[in-house]
């Protein structure tokens, strides 16, 4: 029949491949260990979870799916309608057990074998059937699920997976190994799957403990000898890009746990971020027992690295390191899984490195084994986390804001719910079996804010791990607490120091270092940034795959409703220049402190979900967005980056002009005698002055301040932006920071044709309708609902995760080319200058003003509001022209430089021939956007 003939097709073209038909007995190459199952598979959806008391095992699927793959992908689940609240959405959606069936053909060769069946990644139990006999159940969310299948008769077997992706064990869905919010809950398997063949004699695990200063190499090898036989292995060293042998030697064995130390002849190239050199160590085994011959290998990559650390700092090679890191949290909207291809991962790796990182946080996730390759190969260092974030409000019902709803509602590790203590402090051990021999795994933490946790029971868990491999540093929680097992922190807050991260000063001349010196760990600061950027609206046409942008296609809708949909460009152009300042700030805060261990953006690239917090320069695709150049943002964030200790960023001309500089140097070698030169160019970037400091030694691992300047400005042109340069000329590091010098005073201006005013009443709007022109300082006009703050800094993360902030904004667009600004030099964004113009500033709401009012400074409202905000602009009124002003340009503060030449600056403008609005706008519409009537 025909299913009979398919199977001796299948078997023949098995012959053929390994060589069996044309050889003898003795010279027949060794059976494959390895069948791939890659392909089609019979498959079916369980809705309602009858098949395992159906036994379905036993029965024919009734269609097919192809594999590696996911019901998504298949189009297999429930068809969504409407968008998500604050994520992307699954074209198809389905939670729920399925099925997955295949016939295999074993070899004769692989009789008296023990088999196993390697699934990379699943999310989240797979149950296993071989015919009618269940084999085991595997439920790891951060590791490959190998079950043990035992030894098989040579033909034809039905090999049954049951894959069951509801919440298995109570951690919550809000950690981004299992989550809606960032990847998806998706149901199949991806990467890797195939039956793997091996001795009843045979190696199990090899872990590596490199010894690079003592020339000696550590094995740790385990065997799975049930017979209890003698045997001998061969141990071979080689580097791995060449393939040359370092060393060979071979070691009896009779049990099934070994240690070896091997020795090395020659010094070996240690690995790091500057030379990530690798080896590979092979084992074979080889034992007799009567007339039969065992035998196994198993090969490992390794790196001689190894990991320490001090009070301050990261140690490689006890060398120290400065972690310049990102967070990733699964971004990949095409597939709703992450990566499990090498290439992948190394084109996600080149990103970082473009920008000038050298380490990656996966929070509350661990990624494949192919993310562990690229970062080996190109020198990341990486955290991983054992695939769970519990905080204190998920244990809440919270009725009132559905996004934050956790299923489960946990209460935290190891406050009685034994099932998830389990679960975890097994995903512990099965990452550090997995993923240990990689030299890039430097870190491991339990998980993210933990903290509604156990602390105690934590340190000991924590203490366990490294007992058991102490080959990297341990932490039991990003933020909350720090228990006296953890090696390092990474946080936002140290326990009895206080904040470490996000102070925003006037100036650079401060440091953390009251903070920082105070740990007895290192301390990375924890998810820095977490600016939004305004959205462009045609990334929408990039969501091909099995997430669709729904959401963004109704914030888009919003936006065309309130008019700023035609803004677009603009508001993105300019909320990321302010994001990309405020990167720049925070980023070289951490440099100018000695006892800083590194930062985490959060991060270089969009979060798709969690309230779509689009905090990122580059997409959810990893690709820019225009508004940060690499090379650019390598200029205060690489190994070797020039500072500035800086008083303030405005001055006026008689100031002299005073700044202190400093080098972070964390690069490969020392440096010394290095030559720094400094300059100051205008906007122009004509050199104004320049000069050369005296030669600096620059050791490893240092903050060096170099001299102090001071420069007169008096022949300087005001007003003006001017910029700092500092380079080192060996290694042609650069860093630049920009200043505002206004005149020490300006003429008042006393024209009777312009009236300032500070309300809008009946004498304003009687000057208006005679023609009159007026300057109304509205800080303190208009309504709540008609307003809002025009802040200089955009608002934190998300306005929809985290809604009711005093922040609704982004920045400031400004039209810099706009007359008003004759006598104010300024940008397209809000930079330095109009920090303290934008206290208590307003941004009046113009959603339903005439179409041709165009704001003059608009702030960016958040995309999820997208209104048409203006914080300047003018119009027409009756015969009068007038200039509405949402800053504070009165009383005390004329005494700021900036502010007073801004006032003086629209005086002038309002008094020449250029004041012409063109919009006109009616007292009625002016009194309800003003007075609220």
């Amino acid at each position: 029949n025909m299913k009979k003939y398919a199977h001796s097709l299948l078997s023949l073209g098995l012959i053929l491949l390994v060589g069996l038909s044309s050889c003898s007995r003795q010279d027949r190459p060794s059976a494959p260990t390895t069948l791939n199952l890659a392909g089609s598979w019979s498959f079916q959806l369980d809705e309602q979870d009858r098949g395992i008391n159906e036994l379905w095992f036993e029965k024919a699927l009734k269609t097919n799916i192809s594999l590696p793959g996911t019901t998504d992908e298949a189009g297999f689940g429930e068809k969504t309608i409407g968008a998500a609240y604050g994520r992307l959405t699954r074209k198809h959606r389905y939670v729920g057990p399925a099925w997955y069936q295949k016939d295999i053909l074993i070899p004769p060769e692989w009789e008296n074998k023990s088999i196993f069946l390697f699934l990379e990644r699943v999310l989240w139990e797979s149950r296993v059937w071989i015919d009618s006999r269940f084999c085991d159940i595997q439920d790891s969310l951060g590791t490959p699920h190998i079950h043990r299948i035992g030894r098989l008769e040579p033909g034809t077997h039905r090999l049954t997976i049951r894959v069951d992706n509801r919440m298995i064990h109570n951690i919550g869905d809000m950690g981004h190994a299992y989550s809606e919010s960032m990847q998806s809950i998706w149901n199949g398997i991806v990467g890797r799957i195939e039956l793997q063949a091996r001795d009843i004699i045979h190696l199990s695990r090899i872990r590596t403990f490199p010894k690079p200063g003592k020339k000696e190499l550590g094995l740790d090898i385990r065997l799975a000898n049930p017979y209890d036989l003698r045997g001998e292995l061969t141990i071979t060293v080689r580097e791995k890009e060449s393939g040359a042998t370092i060393v060979q030697t071979r070691s009896p064995f009779s049990r099934t746990d070994i240690s070896l130390n091997i020795h090395l002849k020659e010094p070996v190239q240690t690995w790091d971020e500057f030379t990530p050199a690798l080896y590979t160590v092979e084992v074979a085994l080889k034992a007799k027992e009567n007339s039969r011959t065992y035998e196994d290998s198993m090969q490992t990559t390794f790196g001689f690295a190894t990991v320490g650390a001090d009070s301050s700092h990261v140690r490689i090679n006890d060398r120290p390191v400065f972690l310049r890191g990102n967070l990733d949290c699964i971004h990949f909207p095409l597939t709703g899984y992450p990566a499990v291809t090498k290439d992948a991962w190394k084109k996600i790796f080149g990103v970082y490195k473009n920008h000038g990182l050298n380490h990656v946080r996966f929070h509350s996730w661990c990624p494949p084994d192919a993310a562990f390759q690229a970062a080996d190969e190109m020198g990341i260092y990486i955290q991983a986390e054992a695939s769970v974030w519990i905080d204190g409000w998920m244990a809440l019902d919270q009725t009132d804001r559905p996004e934050m709803r956790t299923q489960g509602f946990p209460e935290g590790l190891g406050k009685g719910d034994p099932d998830a203590d389990a679960f975890i402090r097994a995903e512990i051990d099965r990452m550090n079996d997995a993923y240990g021999n990689h030299p890039s795994f430097v870190l491991l933490c339990i998980g993210n804010e933990l903290g509604s946790s156990d602390f105690t029971i934590l340190g000991e868990w924590i203490r366990s791990a490294k007992e058991k491999d102490p080959r990297r540093l341990y932490a039991a929680s990003t933020a909350r607490q720090v228990t006296p097992f953890c090696d390092y922190s990474a946080t936002h807050s140290y326990p009895g120091v206080g904040m470490v991260r996000q102070r925003l000063e006037d100036h650079s001349d401060w440091d953390y270092e009251e903070q920082y010196g105070q740990t007895p760990v290192p301390v990375i600061a924890h998810e820095i940034g977490q600016w939004p950027v305004y959205p462009r609206w045609d990334e929408i046409q990039k969501y091909r795959g099995v997430l669709e942008a729904r959401n963004l296609v109704e914030l888009r809708k919003t936006a065309a409703y309130h008019g700023t949909e035609k803004d677009n460009i603009d508001l993105q152009r300019a909320s990321g220049a302010v994001s990309r300042l405020l990167y720049k700030d925070e980023i070289e805060s951490f440099l100018r402190t000695p006892g800083c261990a590194g930062f985490q953006l959060l991060s270089m690239q969009d979060y798709s979900g969690q309230g779509e917090a689009l905090v990122g320069w580059l997409d959810s695709f990893y690709e820019a967005k225009g508004t940060v150049r690499p090379d650019a943002f390598r200029r205060f964030c690489s190994s070797t980056v020039p500072l500035i200790r800086l008083p303030k960023y405005i001055w006026t001309q008689d100031e002299p002009l005073i700044f202190k500089a400093l080098v972070h140097h964390f690069g490969q070698r020392p440096l010394t005698k290095t030559r720094i030169s400094w300059k100051i160019t205008d906007d122009s970037n004509r050199t104004i002055q320049e000069g050369e400091f005296k030669p600096a030694n620059l050791p490893l691992g240092s903050l060096t301040e170099i001299d102090a300047l001071t420069l007169s400005m008096k022949d300087w042109k005001v007003p003006g932006r001017y910029t700092i340069h500092l380079r080192l000329q060996e290694t042609g590091s650069e860093n630049s920071w920009g200043i505002w010098v206004y005149p020490e005073t300006l003429q008042e201006l006393h024209d009777r044709d312009v009236l300032v005013s500070s309300a809008w009443d009946k004498k304003t709007q009687d000057i208006l309708l005679n023609g009159g022109r007026v300057l109304l300082l509205a800080h303190e006009e208009g309504p709540e609902n008609h307003t809002k703050y025009a802040a200089w800094r955009p608002l934190y993360w998300s306005a929809s995760f985290f809604p009711n902030q005093r922040m609704e904004t982004l920045g400031l667009f400004i039209r810099s080319g706009h007359p008003a600004f004759a006598a104010f030099p300024t940008d397209y964004f809000g930079d330095r200058q109009w920090k303290r113009i934008c206290e208590e500033a307003k941004g009046f709401i113009c959603d339903d003003l005439p179409a041709d009012l165009i704001p003059i400074v608009q702030p960016v409202s958040d995309f999820h509001f997208s209104h048409r905000l203006a914080a300047l602009f003018e119009c027409r009124v009756g015969e009068g022209k007038l200039l509405v002003c949402g800053f504070n340009l009165s009383g005390e503060r004329k005494n700021l430089p900036e502010i007073n030449q801004l006032r003086h600056s629209l005086l002038s403008y309002m008094a020449g021939k250029t004041f012409s609005p063109a919009a006109v706008v009616s007292i009625d519409h002016l009194t309800r956007l003003l007075a609220g009537r």
